[in-house]
């Protein structure tokens, strides 16, 4: 019998189009708070943005500074901000005579998600559906517990000099620095757990940048066009600098970046794997290698589910997946299943990463990688009697997404990164003193020409 809800609730269409939406919503990224300022004229009135006068803003790439500065009422106010460079930690130092007066405090608001493909992070509705709490506050510290649905986390606030912490509205809680002081210093971190332990303080988080910056500019490769007699030389120079700035901020950390890979939170804030090569291989070519290492684990962590899959559809190996998740779990699509040009990108990461010389520590523990990988693009290749040769599809889509999975044959990209990829798996094979794979030498021999 049919259930009952099946029956009345909604259509198969409905129901499926609900439940993958939902798959590729979720999980998606957190954006775990802003830290603002809270200023108010001499008459009471909160500022609105027509009362900022004068406003400049400089970032110093070598330092890591942020130095901003701006004029309520003809009283200026200056805000030194640093990121700390291991830690999910902020640090901000606040100069103006509004915070003697008692006219300026720090404001923190926490957000619930946003949803959307393609969205800021944040949504400053749905009060009902989290929770801020302050669960401790002394001696200048203080630990914010934060709840969204079943993701708990920790805001810890450490001040300099008299301030007191004031909830007035909903997930906002106030800094009220103490009068008689025209500066306040304010380190805050983000941690899954309550964590006990002392953590930098500005001055500390300011020597921490200007070390660790240092250190990023003067290792690796650098760029210098001044002998250039073209007039757009220092523009392009100053964008090829000012990227790796950009890219070190935002596509070094534990796990790939997001498709688009910078600011903006684009499909949920979820990697898309074809877009690894693009945020990634560059800090190798730049020989700065380990910045990537600790994101090629990622490659390890979603094996076993990147062999299900592989398996599934019947093939050796591991196919990696196209939008997935920390887990490694592949969102619904109409197209990303697909995909295969994401495919040989682990072998390129490690064929450069050798090339960089690498030790052979690690060119032992990621040959695995390279093998599961090049035994599913051996394996996806389909023989054809007629042409004698591999050939590549259908079903495929290739990386223009444009044309028909049903039909796709050979698409040129596909087909010369499989024979490239093969190839220089096979190379690598060599390189190690192993016995080259005969099935990934026989589809190398007769692929499909272009």
């Amino acid at each position: 019998s049919i259930p009952y809800w099946y029956q009345f609730s909604s259509t198969d269409s409905e129901r499926q189009f609900a439940a993958t939406e939902w798959l590729r919503e979720n999980p998606h990224r957190l954006h775990l708070g802003i830290v603002g300022l809270q200023i108010v004229k001499k008459n009471g009135e909160a500022i609105s943005i027509s009362d900022v006068q004068n406003p400049t803003q400089q970032l110093n790439l070598w330092t890591g500074k942020l130095y901003s500065t701006f004029e309520i009422d003809g009283e200026q106010v200056k805000v030194t901000s640093f990121c700390h460079q291991s830690l999910d930690l902020l640090s901000f130092k606040i100069e103006s005579k509004l915070i003697e007066t008692g006219q300026l405090s720090v404001k923190l608001r926490f957000p619930y998600p946003a949803r959307g493909k393609f969205n800021s992070g944040y949504n400053f509705e749905h009060h009902e559906l989290h929770s801020t709490k302050i669960i401790s506050e002394e001696n200048n510290n203080a630990i914010i517990q934060r709840q969204i649905d079943n993701d708990i986390y920790f805001t810890k606030l450490n001040w300099s000099g008299k301030a007191t912490l004031v909830t007035n509205e909903a997930h906002q809680i106030q800094l009220k620095p103490g009068k008689g002081k025209n500066n306040i210093e304010l380190s805050c971190i983000f941690s899954k757990e309550v964590k006990d332990e002392q953590f930098p303080t500005f001055e500390k988080t300011a020597a921490n940048n200007k070390s660790e910056w240092a250190n990023f500019w003067e290792s690796g490769a650098a760029v210098d066009l001044s002998g250039s007699t073209d007039q757009r030389a220092n523009e392009l120079e100053r964008r090829i600098v000012l990227s790796q700035y950009l890219t070190k901020i935002q596509c070094s950390g534990s796990l790939p970046a997001q498709e688009t890979g910078l600011t903006t939170n684009s499909w949920y804030g979820k990697f898309h794997m074809e877009m690894h090569w693009w945020h990634a291989v560059h800090f190798i070519l730049w020989n700065r290698p380990q910045l990537i290492e600790q994101q090629l684990e990622y490659y390890f962590d979603i094996f076993e589910k990147a062999k299900a899959t592989a398996k599934m559809q019947g093939y050796e190996g591991v196919r990696w997946p196209k939008m997935t998740d920390p887990s490694g779990t592949e969102s619904p699509s109409s197209i990303g299943v697909f995909l295969i040009w994401q495919q040989p990108h682990l072998i390129y990461f490690y064929e450069l990463m050798r090339q960089n010389r690498a030790n052979k520590a690690f060119l032992e523990k990621y040959y695995p990688l390279v093998k599961a990988t090049a035994d599913f693009m051996a394996s996806y290749a389909r023989w054809d009697s007629l042409s004698q040769h591999y050939v590549l599809g259908p079903a495929l889509i290739p990386a223009q997404e444009r044309f028909e999975p049903e039909t796709t044959i050979n698409p040129v990209f596909e087909l010369a990164y499989w024979h490239w990829g093969l190839k220089t798996a096979l190379n690598i094979c060599t390189t190690l003193n192993y016995e080259p794979n005969k099935k990934w030498q026989h589809v190398v021999d007769h692929l499909a020409p272009l």
